[in-house]
């Protein structure tokens, strides 16, 4: 891709300094374009830097941030009010208000958009009726980085009707662009792919000990990390369900608990008996000092979808530390399926979705937990599987030259 002029137009609701999977995926993309000569982006998304004093930083990279009033933004990206959109009204609701602030934004910026190669959607339905349009406007090409699950009836109608102008559309896993070929009919070529990126220079293994101490974490317990959304999706019901059952057999374990959402009472209502044993941190942490955590731990309880890891399963394997699965989906309605993949490692351990099996694995399995830990081998081949597969310029470059050519 070095050495093309490519001017791209990029909608999306996620942006820093929100964090996230599809966040991240954002933040890669233009991290890799200030390296590329001729690879420039015009960002359309929200003015939510209150939140953290965020500074944009890209010097390639146009960011237009538009003004929605704060409570109003808050209900439309908040984990909590997000979470809570389990009627067809507060579905609707939710597209509609977004819908109008990004249609609204790139009408105001049409300029920048009849300058540009091509427009990208980065996220799922709203983004993608937006450069439809949009691209209907302008007469451009628009490209979709589709990073969820297909929806329910009503919604995939708009889908398929959006989807199918797309020049090329690339989705996190081989069942969803199963489901996206049948729904939009399109030619499989279409379709791709895409594989997670992980930032090996952040995510790699350094001394456990050290990590402990920088992040005043106790010494002597077996330290299992969860970081995921706090709502039912990623098990974080059943994890939060278990941990009482854990602490009342064995003390020597230490849980940290990173994450909000509207799952955040039931850790309080935890803390309030448990507090030695758990530390909980109500935000999403940084991607180092999220290493530090990863590093610190003894083994992370990861979640996968039915054809692929989570980012957290594989910058904890990049860092060499153990991981945990359930064998399901991480999302509820998607539970009866079981996990198509196998990351062939010895510290990727893989027990049903039960609260029993998480409870017994982890009483059990104290020995085995920290065998892989400590063994600098495993530790290597773990880095190197990473390395091979999900390195970050690689699979960045790969994921863009899908969607711009």
């Amino acid at each position: 891709m070095k050495g093309e002029r490519i001017n791209i137009f990029l909608i999306t609701t996620h942006f820093p300094p929100k964090r996230g999977g599809v966040e991240t995926r954002v933040h890669q993309y233009l991290d890799f374009a200030e390296t590329q000569g001729g690879l420039k982006f015009t960002v359309l998304t929200y003015e939510n830097r209150y939140i953290e004093n965020f500074v944009d930083y890209w010097k390639r990279s146009k960011i237009i941030r538009i003004k929605v009033p704060i409570p109003l933004l808050e209900y439309m990206i908040g984990l909590k009010s997000v979470s809570r959109l389990d009627t067809a009204l507060k579905k609707s609701m939710y597209v509609f208000l977004h819908v109008f602030f990004l249609l609204l934004g790139g009408l105001i910026h049409f300029r920048e958009i009849l300058k540009v190669d091509k427009i990208l959607v980065c996220g799922a339905l709203v983004e993608s009726i937006v450069g439809y349009v949009l691209s209907l406007l302008a007469r451009k090409e628009y490209a979709v980085r589709w990073c969820t699950d297909l929806s329910d009836t009503m919604a995939n109608i708009i889908t398929k009707l959006v989807l199918r102008r797309a020049s090329s559309i690339v989705v996190n896993g081989m069942d969803i662009k199963k489901k996206m070929l049948k729904l939009t009919e399109l030619p499989p070529e279409k379709i791709s792919v895409s594989k997670q990126a992980v930032d090996t220079d952040i995510f790699r293994p350094i001394p456990q000990t050290e990590a402990r101490k920088i992040l005043n974490l106790p010494s002597n317990k077996l330290i299992v990390l969860f970081a995921a959304p706090l709502n039912e999706v990623k098990f974080c019901d059943l994890v939060v369900k278990s941990i009482p059952k854990v602490f009342q057999k064995n003390s020597d374990f230490f849980l940290v608990i990173i994450g909000e959402g509207p799952l955040e009472n039931m850790i309080k209502d935890l803390m309030k008996s448990n507090n030695v044993n758990l530390l909980f941190i109500n935000y999403f942490v940084d991607q180092k000092t999220l290493s530090l955590y990863i590093n610190a731990a003894d083994l992370v309880v990861g979640s996968a979808d039915v054809c692929y890891p989570t980012r957290l399963v594989l910058e904890s394997l990049a860092c060499g530390t153990p991981v945990l699965l359930f064998n399901a989906s991480m999302h509820v309605e998607k539970r009866e399926t079981g996990l198509r993949f196998k990351i062939p490692l010895n510290n990727v351990f893989v027990i049903p979705p039960s609260e029993d099996e998480f409870v017994r694995f982890l009483l059990t399995s104290k020995e085995k937990i920290l065998q892989a830990k400590n063994d600098k081998h495993l530790v290597e081949m773990s880095r190197l599987y990473i390395l091979k597969n999900h390195e970050l310029r690689r699979r960045v470059e790969d994921d863009l030259r899908k969607l711009l050519t």
